[in-house]
């Protein structure tokens, strides 16, 4: 099996300090971005399931009628977390797959859109013997607490040793976690789990560093050149997907928050072929919202 993860929740605290989030005041920011990334993992994931990992107010709000609408046009999996939370607490969330039989988990941010490196980069991590990667693509994305990525990091579970990723969820929150108040917590603590091993990750970790970073890091990994990242070909429907994103200036580096609600969903929609999917979201209760 093969997903991507996402955690849905509302946010009980807002980050006025995330500048590079222009929409980091807005409660709902977190859906602006799920039907385009159904319809944008569908051409370039296809074999994945989405799995959004979601509190218990969101499960009965708009945005999970929605995403059960949609379920017979894109693989989607839904699972209610019972949790109590505060912060940005279930961020951590979408890495429960992790003790699974999965053999790809993609660890994504709700808020953004893959951009055309970070495929290519997903791409080379699945060829690769590595079992843990993370993407670096923001020029602050270096050194403790941004070496790893939890919204861009990549695993084969399967192939993790329980060592290193303890034998369950709780296990692992618990072992890792040695902040839970701070903000971002839930990076942290992947940090202390796949980069603080040099034996492990000497062999098995792969960083990858695209768009607007350039340190290398500071444990010792294996990492790619940039004539690895240009001998990933790609489809032509994937480059005009890729031509879309940069037209509209959804992203400039990977992982960057943006809203591609409006013309950009219409477009590709109408595209693609996903008529009947743009009919249905305007149908619904968050037709409004997001056309």
């Amino acid at each position: 099996m093969k997903i991507i993860s996402y955690s849905l929740f509302k946010p009980k605290k807002i980050y006025e300090h995330r500048f590079w989030d222009e929409d980091r005041s807005n409660p709902l920011r977190y859906w602006f971005n799920i039907p385009s990334l159904l319809i944008a993992n569908k051409i370039l994931y296809p074999d994945f399931l989405n799995v959004f990992y979601v509190d218990n107010e969101t499960f009965d709000s708009e945005i999970c009628e929605l995403l059960i609408d949609l379920l017979a046009d894109f693989k989607i999996q839904i699972r209610r977390v019972n949790d109590d939370y505060q912060d940005h607490g279930p961020a951590l969330w979408r890495l429960k797959p992790l003790w699974q039989d999965v053999d790809i988990l993609l660890s994504r941010d709700i808020d953004s859109i893959p951009n055309k490196e970070e495929y290519k980069s997903f791409v080379l991590f699945e060829k690769s013997t590595c079992v843990v990667s993370t993407i670096r693509s923001h020029e602050n994305h270096y050194n403790y607490p941004c070496r790893m990525l939890i919204g861009l990091s990549s695993f084969k579970p399967n192939l993790i040793e329980e060592d290193i990723k303890r034998h369950s969820f709780p296990e692992f929150r618990d072992f890792y976690n040695y902040d839970s108040k701070r903000w971002d917590n839930d990076q942290l603590t992947v940090i202390n789990c796949f980069t603080k091993d040099e034996k492990f990750t000497q062999d098995n970790f792969l960083d990858i560093r695209i768009n607007n970073q350039e340190f290398s890091q500071d444990f010792p990994c294996c990492s790619l050149s940039e004539n690895d990242l240009k001998s990933v070909s790609i489809s032509e429907e994937k480059e005009s997907l890729f031509d879309l994103v940069d037209e509209y200036g959804l992203t400039k580096w990977a992982g960057q928050p943006c809203d591609s609600r409006g013309d950009f969903l219409v477009e590709v929609c109408e595209t693609f072929g996903y008529n009947k999917v743009l009919e249905k979201i305007s149908n619904s209760k968050l037709g409004k919202f997001y056309l």
